[in-house]
């Protein structure tokens, strides 16, 4: 899991981040070794297994607060849990500059991401079709 592990409101935000979720662990592995070979940091690629997920989210969804339900916090959350109950696998990148956002939409379409969502401080961007 995550040391880093960024919340708001009681559920996971991780601002300066790309979440991207994978039908295939094989596309999964094959995306983390396509960002540290275009020289993201592997302490900036944290990898979810589908069980990893589900704990995270049920432990969010279980702390979260009211104001969670406001924003889109917790919709994310609990979209990540069905991604991960359906065996999606994760990765959470630490993608703070444009470049490295460039370079991290670019794998996630290459290795067929079901999703990959830029998280700003405000608005959560979605980098795939």
């Amino acid at each position: 899991m995550n040391p880093e592990h960024q919340t708001a409101y009681g559920v996971f935000k991780p601002i300066g981040h790309v979440v991207m979720s994978f039908a295939a662990e094989h596309d999964a592995r094959d995306a983390r070794s396509a960002l540290l070979k275009q020289g993201v940091p592997q302490g900036d690629i944290v990898h979810y297994s589908p069980d990893e997920m589900k704990q995270q989210a049920d432990a969010d969804i279980e702390s979260a607060s009211f104001l969670s339900t406001v924003g889109q916090e917790l919709n994310l959350v609990r979209a990540h849990r069905a991604l991960a109950e359906q065996g999606s696998s994760f990765l959470v990148v630490r993608a703070a500059d444009d470049d490295t956002i460039d370079r991290v939409a670019g794998v996630a379409r290459r290795f067929r991401a079901q999703r990959a969502q830029r998280y700003g401080r405000f608005i959560v961007e979605e980098l795939v079709p």
